[in-house]
């Protein structure tokens, strides 16, 4: 196979001239980086110069072994072109039409082109892995820099709480020993009030033990009246035993807490706004439900997504407030649809645990009523307060006629032969749905 002559190995040809000083020696050697031919002394000048003794030189020598190479070695002159698969040797015109007579060669400017066409195709995957490495690269730099975000919010949240924990406990423990002086002061008091009543009790008794002791019956009888009054009041003295029941609000705080506690660690976790993401939110067609859908990129279950549509008409003075329908159709996907009645602008908002996505809220316009034509498919829609006349839910009618711009159609359904009026946009109002949408 030809290795084919560079362009330095001919700009070293015989009788080539330095092109570095103004004597024209004899050039000896070609620098590839300064494209310059050298004789012997500026080779040497060359090499002991910093910026270009590293430079790439061919030596002239070398440049002849170059061409040797690319030269028939039987045929002077002639370039080996060829390559004989079965000599196995690179040959030149001659040798195939003598030597290699009959066999199968190769064209060297074909294999080239076959084997640059390889590496070229070698190259654009190469390209390719490089742009995938710095891919990478980037999501290893997100992921370790999402790794420092997260670790410092969960050190924020959990200290936070831990410090909130510590600052109730301090006041609770404030609040009951409080609460534990005010009832032992209260215990107290109540002891002091008890024994001073007992004192009173005690002679109460002693006093009547010794009259009725006395067997002096006409003194009994004349201290009746004063000794019963005595007994009267002694044995109507009572104390409030709700003031001394133990205070229970404490043991409840403690509770609650201990429900906190539990909670906290049952944390759901949030996702970022961009791990969010709305699928197939268009401009909506006044009449027909619009879906669209919603995920979050979370590898545990998400409790519920929260989505606001609001409607601005031209004729309204305020926003108008449109109820989503959400289906949960995955762990972390959900469905949503909505039905407008008017046309203007529609905004929504998406949340996913209280965490609204990037775009939120998305904004977009319902500019027209689809229009119902003679001949199209419908079934009972939205509206539809008319009972059985379809003959039952999911049956199918057709379009008989439309009244202009009324805002009314005639329906024909598959059920019988009767014709009926039906709403489509009067009052805001769409008993139907088109099928064929």
């Amino acid at each position: 196979m030809s290795i084919g002559a560079t362009s330095e190995t001919v700009l070293l040809g015989e009788g080539a001239k330095c092109q570095n000083c103004v004597d024209e020696e004899l050039a000896i050697a070609y620098c590839k980086q300064c494209t310059r031919r050298l004789c012997d002394e500026c080779l040497c000048f060359h090499k002991r110069q910093r910026d270009t003794a590293k430079h790439d030189i061919l030596m002239s020598s070398d440049a002849e072994r170059i061409r040797n190479l690319n030269n028939c070695s039987e045929h002077v002159g002639k370039p080996l072109d060829y390559f004989c698969t079965v000599c196995e040797k690179p040959i030149c015109d001659h040798c195939i039409k003598r030597a290699c007579s009959g066999h199968i060669f190769l064209v060297a400017s074909e294999v080239k082109e076959e084997i640059q066409k390889r590496q070229d195709r070698v190259k654009e995957k190469q390209s390719e892995f490089e742009q995938h490495a710095e891919v990478l690269k980037c999501v290893s730099e997100k992921n370790q820099s999402a790794f420092v975000q997260c670790r410092g919010e969960i050190n924020r949240v959990v200290g936070t709480a831990i410090q909130s924990l510590e600052s109730r406990k301090e006041e609770l423990l404030r609040q009951l020993q409080q609460t534990t002086d005010k009832n032992d002061d209260q215990v107290t008091q109540q002891s002091n009030f008890i024994q001073e009543k007992l004192g009173e009790m005690r002679e109460s008794v002693e006093s009547t033990e010794r009259l009725l002791e006395s067997k002096k019956d006409a003194r009994v009888v004349k201290s009746r009246k004063e000794t019963l009054a005595s007994l009267d009041d002694v044995g109507a003295l009572c104390w409030d035993r709700k003031q001394l029941r133990p205070k229970a609000w404490c043991l409840k705080e403690v509770a609650t807490m201990e429900h906190y506690v539990q909670e906290f660690g049952k944390l759901v976790p949030k996702p970022y706004p961009e791990d969010i993401v709305v699928d197939a939110v268009q401009a909506p067609v006044v009449g027909i439900k619009t879906n669209f859908t919603v995920s979050a990129h979370l590898e545990e279950p998400t409790p519920n997504v929260e989505i606001k549509i609001t409607s601005t008409s031209s004729s309204a003075s305020q926003a108008e407030k449109i109820p989503p329908e959400i289906t949960k159709v995955g762990p972390n996907k959900w469905l949503v649809s909505y039905l407008l009645r008017n046309t203007g602008e529609i905004k929504i908002w998406v949340s996913v645990c209280g965490v609204e996505a990037k775009k939120s809220p998305f904004t977009c316009r319902a500019d027209q009523t689809k229009q119902l034509s003679r001949g199209m498919r419908v079934t009972r829609g939205p509206d539809w307060k008319w009972g059985e006349q379809d003959g039952g839910e999911g049956n199918k009618g057709e379009v008989v006629k439309v009244k202009g711009t009324s805002g009314w159609v005639i329906v024909k359904w598959q059920n019988g032969r009767e014709q009926f009026d039906y709403r489509w946009g009067v009052q805001g109002a769409f008993d139907l749905t088109p099928l064929n949408v």
